[in-house]
């Protein structure tokens, strides 16, 4: 094939995957989907390779190939023209109960030739609560149905019998059905837009297409391996309650790097939970995926099965995020999965600062975890309802700018939060506010994006509605910063008298991060269940983005930008920025001056004895390193200093006390910041570590 006809083919399947994408949103029923973008599209090749992933959640679709491979270990080669398979099993392929994957394979004649895959995030898929979201589940089957992989549609007949046994336990049937018939319909589509791609240009020509996409993608990637330095990274992130137990799991990962050839190693990992955040090996791989995808395929087709090939996955079975039958696994998504991810993000952040040619594509970790929930009850006619309640965080800085406020994880690149009078029309909810939290950016020479808080009542005259929350993120940060900079703002849930809410709506005195002390009746974090009444608020909040270099190097024109805009306090600029904002004196031009009481020295030519150089500090061999600032060498450990999770971010002041502290590492020399870690019980280390091979 020549190279323009592959250009031409190449991109025109890319927007087929698209296509029915957003055919398949336009017909859901779900605000999940058509609103929120909680789905994904993907074409495979006839082996089951993923060749392109959509915009949607990427975790979906990079666990297609999972799914595909589940179907096959059922059918064989028992697969024909027309037919259409589904599965919302995490041990044949799926994410989670909710996440339920439709695949079907597009044949030529009696030769199959590829697969398409979509993924819907169903509002409701049975279980003993609404939305699914099992809180309090100590196994598989104390959660929703798990449907393993099952034809429904042969030959291109819906098998009634199969999509009634899917559809009978949901508490939403109807729109369970109308998503079930809408990927349908899209798969209908992309097989009828592929095999017009072979009426164009053959068989055997589009067998080539797809080999030669997969083949691109793999020697683009393992050239950007080759050209990052050799070596090892260790980091850790936690996740906060299982559902079950009050504890805290840590999730360990180390990232060797040798040549063009990547290992992620997962041992240490804690043992699967007793409750449902664990995630199956779809949700391991998936998750590491989804971020080795965007990162490395920038100017390329997000082809995660070519990506995969580059990438060896060690996991110990039986672990919270390679959990085996029958581990709770409904909240798998946006906890073993999601913090699998954040992990990646960490070592790739750390691996990323060495290299000058990727240094504008290093960043801190976004919008760590999830602080969602799902409301039920019965509207005032009688009626029921079942609605998802999504929060939401802010993006990861990054070397050069800011993080996106309320910008969200890039592993959902088109995730949007509802409309509130959408929310409002199907539930007796009303919301109060949703807003910016100030203060809740990680602060870093760029700083995280902000988190997004949001109040909520019960409208009369339901008195009542039943609120499953689950959140991650609230007793330990996982919304971790790079290069000295500093995590998010954690996630909260608080409940709060209705008198005082309403007081300050009336006296719009909404500038001020909201929740105090003393207003709380209740704090509710982790994943738990609830009861809100008419006259309480549920005030939630979500983590701001990892920030990125030492806060103190931001200049002090973007800080006072921060304060006049109401994105941070004066408080907080003096406390993280030693930066003071006072009120003008001489009247002149504006009404606010910011000073900084101190300045670091400026960067350097660097240590030249330096075998690498970072944004900010040299490595200079065997651990050592080199201030860019002011040439003093130090190790890892030579210096350090512990803070509250409160001490950097007010919204974090909600965290229970387990003993988890953030250690800041910095230069012994000009006291410039190195690494923020956090510091786990009992240890006197940082969790995070490098070892460079140069």
């Amino acid at each position: 094939m020549d190279d323009v006809t592959f250009e031409v083919m190449r991109h025109r399947l890319w927007e087929i995957n698209n296509e029915i994408g957003v055919l398949a949103a336009r017909m859901a029923a779900s605000p999940a989907v058509y609103e929120t973008g909680d789905y994904n599209t993907g074409i495979l090749d006839r082996h089951g390779r993923g060749v392109f992933s959509g915009v949607g959640v990427i975790r979906m679709a990079t666990a297609l190939d999972l799914v595909v491979a589940g179907v096959r270990e059922v059918f064989g080669e028992d697969v024909g023209p027309g037919d259409v398979f589904l599965t919302n099993d995490p041990f044949a392929g799926a994410l989670h109960a909710m996440d339920v994957a439709v695949v079907a394979p597009v044949f030529v004649g009696d030769r199959l030739v590829s697969w398409t895959g979509i993924v819907f995030h169903e509002l409701d898929m049975g279980g003993p609560t609404p939305g699914s979201w099992s809180v309090g589940a100590r196994d598989a089957y104390q959660e929703p149905p798990l449907m393993p992989p099952v034809r429904v549609v042969r030959g291109d007949v819906v098998q009634r019998d199969v999509e009634a046994a899917f559809l009978r336990n949901s508490r939403a049937p109807e729109v369970l059905a109308i998503n079930l018939h809408a990927k349908m319909g899209a798969q209908e589509l992309a097989r009828a837009r592929i095999q017009e791609v072979i009426a164009e240009i053959g068989v055997e020509e589009y067998l080539e297409l797809l080999d030669r996409i997969l083949d691109d993608v793999q020697v683009a990637v393992r050239d950007q391996l080759r050209a990052m330095p050799d070596g090892s990274w260790s980091a850790s992130t936690y996740i906060d309650h299982d559902g079950v137990d009050p504890v805290i799991h840590e999730l360990r990962l180390t990232a060797e790097k040798r040549g063009d050839r990547l290992t992620l190693d997962f041992t240490g990992t804690s043992p699967q939970a007793r409750g449902p955040v664990n995630c199956a090996r779809s949700g391991l791989v998936a998750g590491v995926l989804e971020v080795l995808v965007p990162a490395f395929c920038v100017d390329l087709p997000w082809s995660h099965g070519a990506v995969a090939e580059c990438v060896e996955i060690i996991s110990e079975p039986g672990t919270i995020n390679n959990a085996i039958h029958p581990a709770p696994t409904s909240m798998a998504t946006v906890n073993g999965c999601q913090s699998t991810s954040d992990l990646v993000w960490q070592v790739l952040g750390m691996m990323s600062g060495w290299v000058p040619d990727r240094r504008d594509e290093t960043i801190a970790v976004g919008y760590g975890g999830v602080n969602s929930a799902v409301s039920s009850g019965r509207l005032a006619t009688g009626a029921p309802f079942v609605m998802s309640c999504s929060g939401l965080g802010g993006g990861a800085a990054r070397h050069g700018g800011d993080g996106v406020d309320s910008g969200g994880n890039i592993i959902a690149p088109i995730f949007a939060i509802p409309n509130v009078e959408r929310l409002e029309s199907l539930s007796p909810l009303l919301w109060l506010w949703r807003r910016e939290l100030p203060d809740s950016g990680g602060p870093g020479r760029w700083r995280g994006g902000l988190g997004v808080e949001f109040a909520v009542t019960v409208r009369a005259p339901v008195t009542e509605a039943r609120v499953v929350a689950f959140s991650t993120s609230w007793a330990v940060p996982a919304a971790r910063g790079a290069h000295g900079g500093f995590p998010g703002g954690m996630q909260s849930n608080v409940i709060v008298p209705g008198r005082p809410v309403v007081d300050q709506l009336l006296a719009e005195d909404l500038h001020r991060p909201w929740v105090g002390a003393e207003d709380a009746t209740r704090v509710v974090n982790g994943k738990v269940e609830f009861i809100l009444r008419p006259d309480e608020v549920w005030v939630s909040a979500g983590s701001g983005g990892g920030g990125f270099g030492d806060p103190r190097t931001r200049p002090v024109e973007d800080v006072l930008d921060d304060v006049v805009a109401g994105r941070c306090t004066r408080e907080h600029a003096l406390r993280m920025y030693g930066v003071r904002v006072e009120e003008r004196e001489d009247g002149a031009g504006g009404d606010l001056v910011a000073i900084r009481d101190s300045e670091l020295p400026p960067i350097g030519d660097g240590d030249r004895h330096a075998l690498l150089r970072g944004p900010y500090f040299d490595f200079v061999g065997a651990e050592q390193y080199a201030c860019a600032r002011c040439s003093t060498r130090f190790s890892v450990g030579d210096t350090g200093w512990v803070l509250e999770f409160g001490d950097t971010a007010p919204v974090s002041r909600w965290a229970g006390d387990d003993g988890y502290r953030l250690l800041v590492t910095s230069c012994p020399g000009c006291d410039a910041t190195f690494r923020v870690d956090v510091r786990k019980p009992g240890t006197t280390e940082g969790d995070t570590r490098e070892r460079l091979t140069v």
